[in-house]
């Protein structure tokens, strides 16, 4: 716990506040809650192709190879739209091939999607911002890649 206050990710307001949601169960409550936000922000493979202007098999290649991030529910592949630059000329964000390949083995996909979607201290233009947004905006991979990386020295 010293950790979390030293670092500044957290302070001892906040991290009495989730023991005591803890305690309630809020938490467990948050995270189903969480899981299905991240399952309901997904694509099926025919809103993939339609945005990537692509056939499916080229889609279902560029996963094999890791470009692009899918999953597997209900025996369906599902695409994360955190993934998706969606109203820019680049249909995905910049760096994902190297993000699927540095949280690979280390996160499942529901936590990449949590991270991609949560302001970061770490990551400071004109103010946090969440991993996703900051690789648009132009920043640089090495610092999102430090934070997943981090998760193996904790």
């Amino acid at each position: 716990m010293n950790y979390l206050l030293e670092s500044g990710t957290f302070t001892a307001e906040e991290i009495a506040r989730i023991g005591q949601r803890v305690a309630s169960g809020s938490l467990a409550l948050q995270g189903a809650e969480s899981f299905l936000v991240d399952l309901r922000a997904t694509w099926s493979i025919e809103q993939a192709a339609e945005h990537l202007d692509m056939f499916p098999g080229v889609i279902k290649a560029a996963v094999v190879e890791g470009q692009i991030l899918a999953v597997e529910i209900g025996q369906k592949l599902r695409f994360p739209t955190f993934q998706f630059n969606i109203g820019r000329p680049e249909p995905l964000i910049p760096h994902l091939s190297e993000l699927i390949d540095t949280a690979r083995g280390r996160w499942d996909w529901i936590s990449t999607a949590a991270l991609m979607r949560t302001r970061q201290s770490s990551l400071i233009a004109a103010a946090k911002q969440a991993p996703r947004d900051w690789l648009i905006d132009g920043g640089s991979f090495d610092q999102v890649g430090n934070i997943i990386e981090s998760t193996d020295r904790r």
